[in-house]
């Protein structure tokens, strides 16, 4: 007699408001997205060691990398942005989807001659287990790229947002051009993301097999879904899963026949 036990797998449920970003974007497995400089890549290659000839592999066997884009998936940007930072620390947002910086004084010392710029991101993930999944900038896909998209590890089941944080490079200050006038102007990098690249790639921290189901709700839906008032960093986060465990505990004793634990 045979018993067939279906392997337990994680539901990862997204959300859009707009049907054109489910169709034209949506969360993804990431090995669709090996970069092609990645595949590109001979298996081997010669070299001289010593004055010997000798054939080394490539990075094509680097098992890190295979593994990284055959188990996660892969978050692309939904719209262009044209980022411009000066040596004074402004940053100018020229895009239809919405950003903002935070302040350094939010990372101290942390990314010398930096500025940090946040793409809001149209998507609110939600997961019931609570499994973290580790958050690592596609930087494969960006070959030679100065800015950092920032890594981090989450779960989906006591927050929602899937907000990326880029640190941006800024411009050396120029010396004063008209001395006598005492002006200055300032130099700047420009930075652009088109819609469609990857930017983060989402790993689980699990061995079971993940499920990503897409939904498309109202704008209004979506806003109460990944919305949380203004609070000090963390406390909304402890908030809500204080809240949920409490739940929990309330759920278990009432099926406990004694109503103790």
């Amino acid at each position: 007699m045979f018993f067939w036990f279906k392997r337990p797998k994680i539901i990862l449920d997204t959300f859009c408001a707009g049907q054109d970003l489910a169709d034209l974007f949506p969360l993804e497995p990431a090995d669709q997205f090996l970069p092609n400089w990645f595949k590109d890549l001979p298996n081997t290659a010669d070299v001289k060691i010593k004055g010997q000839e000798a054939e080394i592999s490539t990075m094509k066997y680097c098992p890190g990398i295979r593994n990284i884009y055959e188990h996660s998936f892969v978050l692309r940007n939904w719209t262009e942005y044209n980022l411009t930072v000066d040596d004074r620390g402004n940053l100018d947002i020229d895009s239809p989807g919405q950003a903002e910086s935070h302040p350094p004084v939010q990372y101290g010392s942390g990314f010398p001659k930096m500025i940090n710029c946040k793409l809001h991101s149209p998507w609110v993930f939600r997961e019931k287990t609570g499994v973290m999944f580790t958050w690592m900038g596609a930087e494969y896909n960006h070959p030679g790229a100065q800015y950092k998209i920032m890594n981090g590890m989450i779960d989906y089941r006591y927050q929602h947002g899937t907000n990326v944080n880029i640190m941006l490079p800024m411009p050396e200050k120029l010396p004063e051009q008209l001395s006598a006038l005492k002006f200055t102007i300032p130099s700047k990098y420009r930075y652009t993301f088109k819609a469609g690249v990857p930017l983060v790639l989402i790993a689980p921290m699990s061995e079971k097999k993940v499920e990503v189901k897409t939904h498309v709700v109202t704008p209004e839906e979506l806003n109460r879904m990944g919305k949380h008032p203004h609070s000090r960093i963390g406390a909304y986060y402890n908030t809500r899963k204080f809240l949920r465990d409490k739940d929990e505990r309330e759920a278990a004793r009432k099926k406990c026949p004694f109503g103790f634990r």
